[in-house]
């Protein structure tokens, strides 16, 4: 009887022991920030991280791609580039037409809401989870 008491309670203590594991766990930068964000905060002065204007939405798809939209003087926009994540730094390749730009920035903040990352200019950008 007492060892079947100690089996039980070995198997529910090591079932505890691996949701901690599992829990403990979080969410990297690189999976956080797939998906879809609206700008809704940039700079006054100066250049920003990309060129977008509030309302503007970046896609950020798990292939490493990303898509910029938006509307700025009633004319609509778009354009493409690729996307790099590691750790807290986060690299852009944006494509105009037949130029493609490099820009360095770090992830300031980053969960399921909330996107905010700075250029080495300290020029910030934040941005919204879109549902």
């Amino acid at each position: 009887m007492n060892a079947l008491r100690l089996a039980a309670a070995g198997v529910l203590l090591s079932g505890l022991a691996g949701g901690v594991r599992a829990d403990d766990k979080k969410p990297d930068n690189k999976t956080l920030i797939v998906g879809t964000w609206e700008l809704v905060k940039a700079p006054e002065k100066g250049r920003p991280a990309i060129p977008a204007v509030i309302g503007s939405t970046l896609e950020f798809r798990g292939d490493g791609k990303m898509k910029v939209s938006g509307k700025d003087g009633g004319q609509d926009y778009s354009f493409e580039g690729t996307y790099a994540v590691d750790g807290d730094r986060l690299t852009l390749f944006i494509k105009l037409e037949k130029l493609v730009s490099k820009e360095d920035a770090r992830i300031t903040k980053l969960n399921d809401r909330e996107l905010v990352f700075e250029t080495g200019e300290g020029k910030g950008l934040e941005l919204k989870r879109k549902k």
